[in-house]
């Protein structure tokens, strides 16, 4: 004959529900049989709570917190987790009074699959960011570097070419200037002999004007002090009362274009011996 179940699904037997008889002189009364059946269920709870112990380890009543074990329609322990810590997303968890966290929590808290490997995929791409960046920031550098070089060399270029520039100006209007000594020597000799005069006289102070805004001077008199690197000495004569060598007659004028001579003044020099 099969067992029955109780409402906590522990099982009982027949013969449990026959009542007992205590042997001559001692009927069973109602009492008796209601003491005798709370002494089975609670020798039974021991018993399931004993095995469970021993199966799992751990004290009935820490599972349930109830104390006792609870257990589900087919018998079997009901087996509820109240860890605060989840041991797989390492979070903590909030008591809910059931036991088990809500629907929320769970899906919260659940590993979602691939979530490591997009985390690797995610930091394999900073990386890779991060490099480029470097990366980019050195050739920025060096780039700046090169333009830095090349716009010293170019600013450098550009005086050189301006001081070359003025260098050639000068050179062709030296050239121009010397050109148009003998030209003046004609007209210096016009003038001392009387010949110029008229339209001419006025055409030879104009071209002398002109000469003279483009840097053109004339030098060299009686009386100045002799300078080797100015005057050229095709005379000399003695003058005991002359402290230092003096012009004392110009035979052909100099020319000079700044600091630059054109001519050397050819003169004759007066002055001590020696």
């Amino acid at each position: 004959m099969a067992d029955a179940k109780d409402k906590g699904g522990r099982r009982k037997s027949a013969a449990a529900d026959k009542p007992r008889s205590r042997g001559p002189g001692h009927p069973v009364t109602e009492a008796s049989r209601d003491a005798q059946e709370d002494l089975r269920e609670g020798l039974d709870d021991l018993d399931e709570d004993l095995a469970v112990e021993g199966t799992l380890g751990v004290d009935p009543d820490e599972l349930t917190g109830e104390g006792g074990l609870v257990t589900n329609s087919e018998g079997r322990p009901v087996i509820r987790d109240n860890r605060k810590v989840d041991p797989v997303s390492g979070r903590v968890r909030i008591n809910h009074g059931a036991g088990e966290p809500p629907a929320a929590e769970a899906a919260e808290t659940a590993p979602t699959p691939g979530t490591a490997e997009a985390a690797a995929r995610a930091l394999e791409d900073e990386v890779i960011a991060a490099a480029e960046l470097i990366s980019a920031r050195e050739e920025l550098a060096v780039r700046t570097e090169d333009l830095r070089r090349l716009s010293a060399d170019y600013a450098n270029y550009r005086k050189r070419v301006e001081r070359d520039r003025a260098v050639a100006g000068e050179q062709a209007r030296a050239e121009l200037l010397t050109a148009l000594i003998p030209v003046l020597d004609d007209l210096d000799a016009a003038r001392g002999a009387g010949e110029l005069t008229g339209p001419f006289k006025a055409v030879a102070e104009k071209l002398e004007a002109a000469l003279g805004r483009f840097g053109m001077e004339r030098y060299g008199a009686e009386g100045d002090v002799f300078d080797p690197t100015v005057h050229e000495a095709l005379l000399h004569q003695t003058d005991p009362d002359s402290t230092e060598p003096r012009i004392f007659v110009v035979l052909q004028p100099g020319y000079r274009m700044g600091e630059r001579v054109l001519r050397a003044a050819r003169v004759g020099v007066a002055g001590q011996e020696g």
